[in-house]
């Protein structure tokens, strides 16, 4: 399981891509409840579609036309997970995954007002990897899932971050609520669930 409800404002979009075009938003979010983060921002993609005459494709022309006018959105049924992106090195261009947001274009909405204050995760998975330091806690929860189009099962690494010191839990499954974060405490740009409850 690997589920994140948020609410927050847009600060930019744009597209990527031409051959699997891609949608993406700048949010920024409020800071969870009892943590001062330097800035809670980060990018969520989107497939989309450019055919108009498909469902998709309509539903993606919509909200294109939608961002330039409504700076506020809810999304629900996010997830983290690794997303492809390219640099220029000198003349060539290099692709590398990082953790980042992907959401359904058919679960966004917009609106020109605020919605309320959202910001809400829930993860199940095994601890793959634990971290301890003076005063958190960083693990690594395998989000495993089944790829439909190989009938194989792989699996999503989900980064977390506990405010509170917490006994090494590595090989254990554990169901986490946690709230979504774009920025660490050190002002590091990385997506990373900070943990509410551990279970």
């Amino acid at each position: 399981m690997n589920i994140w409800n948020f609410s927050g404002e847009i600060l930019k979009h744009g597209m990527k891509g031409t051959k699997f075009p891609k949608l993406w938003i700048q949010v920024r979010l409020p800071h969870p409840q009892g943590w001062v983060l330097p800035e809670n921002t980060f990018f969520v993609n989107f497939d989309f579609d450019a055919n108009p005459s498909t469902k998709s494709g309509k539903i993606s022309a919509f909200v294109k036309d939608r961002l330039s006018k409504d700076r506020f959105c809810f999304l629900s049924e996010a997830m983290i997970a690794p997303i492809q992106t390219s640099k220029k090195v000198g003349e060539e261009w290099q692709t590398e995954e990082v953790t980042g947001i992907k959401g359904r274009l058919g679960n966004l909405k917009l609106s020109s007002k605020p919605f309320v204050d959202i910001n809400i995760g829930l993860v199940q998975g095994s601890v793959s990897q634990f971290a301890l330091t003076d005063t958190t806690t960083k693990i690594i929860v395998e989000d495993r899932y089944r790829n439909p189009k190989d009938n194989t099962w792989k699996s999503r690494k989900i980064p977390l971050l506990l405010p509170f010191s917490a006994e090494d839990r590595t090989n254990s499954q554990v169901f986490v609520q946690a709230a979504l974060c774009g920025k660490t405490p050190d002002n590091q740009s990385k997506v990373y669930g900070l943990v509410k409850k551990l279970i």
